[in-house]
This record gives structure tokens, sequence and C-alpha cells, in this order.
């Protein structure tokens, strides 16, 4: 009997690393939307019980702090875009699925130990899980297109 090599590392599916850069930089873009005060930034201060004076600067990020976010966002989406091509998906509302399942599985239970555990308060970690929780959606479509 001969013994065959599979090589479990190099996966079967390589994502588009051009489109898993680009959701990446969208994801950077919404997320300092989302994060606004216009939008869930004063929710998101007054949930993490922020001063007043805190609430009132516009949040400022050094270069390594967005190279930093840039590699993590990276990341992930190297992987969703992975398990979308792996699932062998085409469309849009499937890849979507694909990203709510790999949010809900992954994501939002990995940050809810910080409700948990850290007692990060359950408004902040809807705030923040919900915007992941978008993101994976919209990349989970957009990789199931863009293959």
């Amino acid at each position: 009997m001969d013994v065959v090599a599979v090589d479990v590392i190099t996966p079967i599916f390589s994502p588009n690393l051009m489109t898993v850069g680009v959701m990446s930089l969208v994801s950077m873009g919404l997320g300092a939307l989302w994060y606004s005060k216009k939008v869930f930034g004063k929710s998101m201060g007054d949930a993490c019980k922020m001063k007043d004076k805190e609430k009132e600067k516009e949040c400022t990020c050094s270069a390594k702090t967005l190279v930093g976010e840039f590699v993590i966002t990276f990341i992930l989406a190297y992987v969703l875009a992975l398990f979308v091509g792996m699932s062998q998906v085409f469309t849009a509302v499937d890849g979507m699925k694909i990203g709510l399942l790999t949010w809900l599985g992954f994501v939002a239970t990995t940050q809810f130990c910080g409700v948990l555990w850290c007692k990060m308060p359950l408004k902040a970690f809807f705030i923040t899980s919900g915007f992941k929780l978008i993101m994976m959606a919209i990349m989970g479509a957009v990789f199931a297109i863009y293959q």
C-alpha cells in the first residue's frame, strides 16, 4: 500500500489579494464613519463611561494604530475570502451567509467574552460587534462575486 502525502497547509483556493486589500480599506473607512460622533461615537463613549471632555475630542490615530488596524482587518478579510472561496459560493446572498456564519461563530463569540470577563458594557458589545457583522456580510458578498 502506497502512502500519499496530502498538503493540508496550502489552501485549495487562493483569495484575490486586490479585493481583500480594497475591502480592508473600505472596512476602515466605514469604521471611521460608524464610530464618528454623528453615528455611534457618542453612544460608544457613553457605554464606556468616558468623561464629557474625552467624548468631545476628535479621535486621533497614529500611523502605528492605522497600520495595525489594516493588518488585522486584512487578516480577517483574507480568512473570510478563503472560507467563501472554499465553500464554492458565487452569489452575493450566499457570500453574505458565509460572512454572517463566520461572524457568529468566531467574532461575536470572541467579543462577547469581553462582556462576560472584562465587564464590557453590553451596549459597547452591540456597537462593536454590530459593525463587524455588517462588514463581514458585505465582505462575504463581495468575495463571492469577485473571486
